[in-house]
């Protein structure tokens, strides 16, 4: 689509360009050969994500997500910053390139978090919160690590005992 200024949008492009990335990737055979260096559906996840630092500002931003996201061995979240990076450069406006400054945000929001590209361990396991709360397994243990972790990340705690302390008033 085309907005009054006469930029050309072409929304919901990440999601249907990561299903096309999946359909050519199959009709060729990528990903099948050892000499290929991306499996499909780690490049289908590229394309789907490629967006992710302008469809999500700082303020919106989760640690939890970014963790997730960019220090996983499950995704290829390098390869994922050098598209979206090259993805803002490639977009014009007339004459003028986009500005990279969501992926600058994004780019220094990652290296606070882990200044030397390594995050630091978790906590608590969910048999600490199992124990301490007197509690059965069940999926609020999971909403409890995570509230715990993305105070970590946030440099709210840093011990296991401010962790502990805090799970209580949770």
């Amino acid at each position: 689509s085309t907005d009054d200024d006469g930029r050309k949008h072409f929304k919901g492009h990440a999601s249907t360009g990561a299903e096309l990335t999946k359909i050519v990737c199959k009709n060729m055979s990528l990903g099948s050969s050892e000499y290929y260096p991306f499996k499909c559906d780690a490049l289908s996840w590229i394309v789907k994500h490629h967006l992710f630092s302008i469809e999500h500002q700082k303020e919106s931003r989760s640690k939890i997500e970014l963790e997730q996201l960019f220090f996983s061995d499950k995704y290829p979240s390098e390869s994922l910053l050098q598209v979206m990076l090259a993805d803002l450069m490639g977009s014009k406006t007339g004459d003028k390139i986009r500005s990279t400054e969501p992926f600058e945000a994004l780019w220094a929001q990652l290296k606070e978090m882990a200044p030397n590209g390594e995050l630091p361990a978790p906590l608590l396991t969910g048999s600490d919160v199992i124990e301490t709360l007197q509690t059965k397994p069940g999926p609020a243990i999971k909403g409890y690590l995570d509230q715990i972790r993305e105070a970590q990340l946030n440099h709210e705690i840093s011990t296991k005992e401010e962790a502990l302390n805090l799970l209580k008033t949770l």
